[in-house]
Protein backbone atom coordinates (compact mmCIF):
# COMPACT_ATOMS: atom_id res chain seq x y z
CA UNK A 1 0.00 0.00 0.00
CA UNK A 2 1.33 3.41 -0.95
CA UNK A 3 1.36 6.05 1.76
CA UNK A 4 0.10 9.58 1.04
CA UNK A 5 3.67 10.88 1.30
CA UNK A 6 4.92 8.30 -1.20
CA UNK A 7 2.06 9.11 -3.57
CA UNK A 8 2.83 12.83 -3.36
CA UNK A 9 6.54 12.25 -3.97
CA UNK A 10 5.74 10.07 -6.97
CA UNK A 11 3.34 12.68 -8.37
CA UNK A 12 5.91 15.46 -8.01
CA UNK A 13 8.49 13.28 -9.75
CA UNK A 14 6.09 12.58 -12.62
CA UNK A 15 5.40 16.30 -13.04
CA UNK A 16 9.12 17.03 -13.25
CA UNK A 17 9.79 14.17 -15.67
CA UNK A 18 6.92 15.10 -17.98
CA UNK A 19 7.93 18.76 -17.97
CA UNK A 20 11.46 17.77 -18.97
CA UNK A 21 10.10 15.44 -21.65
CA UNK A 22 7.86 18.12 -23.15
CA UNK A 23 10.31 21.03 -22.84
CA UNK A 24 11.08 22.50 -26.26
CA UNK A 25 8.59 20.16 -27.93
CA UNK A 26 5.97 21.59 -30.29
CA UNK A 27 3.02 22.79 -28.21
CA UNK A 28 0.44 20.72 -30.06
CA UNK A 29 2.40 17.48 -29.72
CA UNK A 30 3.16 18.09 -26.05
CA UNK A 31 -0.48 18.94 -25.31
CA UNK A 32 -1.74 15.86 -27.17
CA UNK A 33 0.62 13.57 -25.29
CA UNK A 34 -0.17 15.19 -21.95
CA UNK A 35 -3.92 14.86 -22.55
CA UNK A 36 -3.50 11.18 -23.34
CA UNK A 37 -1.51 10.68 -20.13
CA UNK A 38 -4.10 12.57 -18.06
CA UNK A 39 -6.92 10.49 -19.55
CA UNK A 40 -5.08 7.31 -18.63
CA UNK A 41 -4.49 8.40 -15.03
CA UNK A 42 -8.10 9.56 -14.64
CA UNK A 43 -9.32 6.10 -15.69
CA UNK A 44 -6.75 4.27 -13.57
CA UNK A 45 -7.21 6.42 -10.48
CA UNK A 46 -11.01 6.29 -10.72
CA UNK A 47 -10.76 2.50 -10.46
CA UNK A 48 -8.07 2.50 -7.76
CA UNK A 49 -9.36 5.27 -5.53
CA UNK A 50 -13.14 4.99 -5.92
CA UNK A 51 -13.53 4.34 -2.19
CA UNK A 52 -11.92 7.65 -1.24
CA UNK A 53 -12.50 10.04 -4.14
CA UNK A 54 -15.24 10.80 -6.64
CA UNK A 55 -14.53 10.78 -10.36
CA UNK A 56 -14.93 14.57 -10.30
CA UNK A 57 -12.29 14.93 -7.58
CA UNK A 58 -9.92 12.69 -9.51
CA UNK A 59 -10.52 14.74 -12.66
CA UNK A 60 -9.67 17.91 -10.71
CA UNK A 61 -6.41 16.37 -9.47
CA UNK A 62 -5.51 15.25 -12.99
CA UNK A 63 -6.24 18.73 -14.35
CA UNK A 64 -4.04 20.26 -11.66
CA UNK A 65 -1.23 17.88 -12.57
CA UNK A 66 -1.59 18.94 -16.21
CA UNK A 67 -1.39 22.60 -15.25
CA UNK A 68 1.69 22.00 -13.10
CA UNK A 69 3.41 20.10 -15.93
CA UNK A 70 2.79 22.99 -18.32
CA UNK A 71 3.98 25.57 -15.77
CA UNK A 72 7.15 23.62 -15.08
CA UNK A 73 7.70 23.06 -18.80
CA UNK A 74 7.60 26.83 -19.39
CA UNK A 75 10.03 27.41 -16.51
CA UNK A 76 12.46 24.90 -18.01
CA UNK A 77 12.15 26.44 -21.45
CA UNK A 78 12.84 29.88 -19.95
CA UNK A 79 16.03 28.56 -18.39
CA UNK A 80 14.73 27.79 -14.90
CA UNK A 81 16.37 24.40 -14.44
CA UNK A 82 15.94 24.27 -10.67
CA UNK A 83 13.98 21.39 -9.20
CA UNK A 84 10.35 22.26 -8.55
Amino acid sequence: MTTPAEFLACTISVIEQLALLYAHSPDDKAQESLEQFLTEIRVDWTERFNAIATPEEIAEVAAEIGERVQERRREIEAGGWGIA
